[in-house]
């Protein structure tokens, strides 16, 4: 079939047939996953309060999702997961705060954070990740011990903690390393709208629906204005996947 014969909508949903689903990429930023729960860890409310620092590589990216490995006595939590600049080796200013997962277990799992809006992380900037919980039950952030240094494109620029003052960021060096993993997101796979890894006919129509709604996410030149500019945007890079 030659969809390229084909115009308007009819070639779009030609292609999208013919091009089916391809798997979504997104690279790991940094990471200490998944970790050995050791039997150190930070158990963070009443005060106390957890950052661990990365600095970026050579090339910006946005941010895609943040996931903790945190142990909670009760679904009544409510972390705090920020991402903080960082001022001469210290948490600087609140830059964003992450958008939580349920929490509908008690125990230990994985959760995953993610941006209310997209975020690009600066090429050779530090940031801190900052968590501290304001529910009403307990959470503790697990850590490695021994302890594992995070690693990937991304490298560990340092380990902060205060047994008081939170939600206002820890000032204190500790020596703990606890599990998380940062990935990127946003241009690093834009077709893959609804995040399932895989860009397919569900995201086609996804655009489509944003596209007639002026939904932002179909501005895909960032100009402001959704025209037929992001339409065909979206196509070319919907052709090419991730």
């Amino acid at each position: 079939m030659n969809c390229r014969r084909m115009s308007g909508f009819a070639g779009a949903v030609c292609l999208v047939g013919v091009l089916g689903a391809v798997e979504a990429r997104a690279d790991v930023l940094i990471s200490n996953m998944p970790g050995n729960d050791g039997t150190q860890s930070a158990s963070l409310q009443n005060g106390r309060i957890k950052a661990m620092g990365f600095t970026m590589p050579g090339d910006s990216a946005e941010l895609g999702t943040v996931t903790l490995r945190l142990d909670v006595t009760g679904t009544d939590v409510i972390p705090l997961v920020r991402i903080f600049d960082d001022a001469f080796g210290a948490v600087g200013s609140e830059l964003l705060t992450m958008v939580n997962p349920a929490v509908i277990n008690v125990g230990t799992d994985n959760y995953e954070f993610t941006p209310p809006s997209p975020f690009t992380l600066q090429a050779n900037a530090t940031y801190w990740l900052v968590v501290y919980n304001i529910g009403g039950s307990s959470m503790s952030w697990r850590a490695n011990s021994p302890a594992i240094i995070p690693t990937g494109l991304a490298t560990h620029a340092g380990s902060l903690f205060s047994a008081s003052g939170g939600p206002n960021p820890p000032t204190g060096t500790s020596s703990i390393m606890n599990s998380y993993e940062i990935s990127t997101g946003g241009p690093t796979c834009r077709p893959d709208l609804n995040g399932d890894g895989v860009v397919d006919a569900d995201d086609f129509f996804l655009f489509l629906q944003f596209f007639a709604a002026g939904d932002i996410r179909a501005d895909f030149n960032n100009d402001g204005v959704i025209d037929a500019d992001d339409f065909f945007i979206f196509l070319n890079e919907f052709a090419q996947g991730c």
